[in-house]
């Protein structure tokens, strides 16, 4: 009976581990575990990536995929096909290591969105083109905005970057990740992130699980995809409502994370 029940355990377990590919992609058996202490210096995030420019970022039998973890001496692993964060169609990637070589990452993914054309789905439009966007923990995402907005304001004059932080409002019930959207010139954009990379450093447990089960967060049998069922088109391609930016920050404070 032990046997039995060690066996059935063992097989549970592959069968969540499987949902996770070892090629790159995520592994959501366990959205329970504690994430683990990363060295000091590095951070984990996430960035998204819209599903019709997935395949050009694998690139073919992974290469793309091998090549942005050599270049960028990054550790990195892509959510596995029709894994999406909820209420969008795009896919997490896991980026972890210092911020000079995360930016290296992104930068990669980044031209891959700019100017690729995708191999499958709808065309990426001009706006999506423009923006990076990453993942992170709400403590994060309150000290890139500081106290009356005083950091991100200096981000965007500093760098001439749009930026857009999720709000408590805007975020996933339960879901302990915002969406950081920073949109401009990618040169600018990348300078940018460093930048928030190397606040978000200072910022106990700031980064992504990168174990953690997004199918507990999806809102409906669509698997939560834009448009779709349990989907919101407020979050496809061109992010959130892109309103007066600095209205904001009348509403956007640490609290609010």
């Amino acid at each position: 009976m032990a046997d039995s029940r060690r066996r059935s355990d063992i097989s549970e377990h592959n069968d969540r581990k499987r949902s996770w590919r070892n090629d790159g992609d995520f592994s959501d058996y366990s959205a329970t575990r504690r994430p683990k202490l990363l060295k000091e210096g590095t951070l984990g995030i996430k960035c998204l990536i819209p599903a019709p420019i997935v395949g050009a970022v694998i690139g073919k039998g992974g290469e793309e995929m091998k090549r942005i973890k050599t270049e960028s001496e990054c550790f990195v692993r892509l959510s596995n096909n029709e894994k999406y964060f909820p209420n969008t169609d795009e896919r997490p990637c896991y980026l972890e290591g210092e911020p000079d070589n995360i930016v290296k990452a992104l930068n990669f993914i980044q031209d891959k969105l700019v100017n690729d054309n995708p191999r499958r789905g709808t065309a990426i439009n001009d706006r999506r083109k423009s923006q990076c966007k990453i993942l992170l923990a709400p403590m994060s995402a309150s000290k890139i905005i500081g106290k009356g907005g005083e950091n991100v304001k200096r981000l965007k004059r500093e760098y001439e970057v749009w930026i857009k932080i999720m709000s408590k409002e805007e975020a996933i019930p339960r879901l302990d990740e915002r969406i950081v959207t920073v949109s401009g010139d990618l040169d600018n954009s990348m300078k940018a992130m460093k930048d928030i990379l190397e606040m978000t450093l200072t910022v106990p447990n700031g980064g992504c699980d990168k174990n953690l089960d997004y199918d507990m967060y999806m809102g409906g049998s669509g698997g939560g995809m834009a448009g779709g069922p349990g989907g919101n088109n407020n979050y496809n391609q061109g992010g959130f409502n892109q309103g007066n930016f600095n209205n904001q920050f009348n509403n956007q404070g640490p609290n609010n994370f």
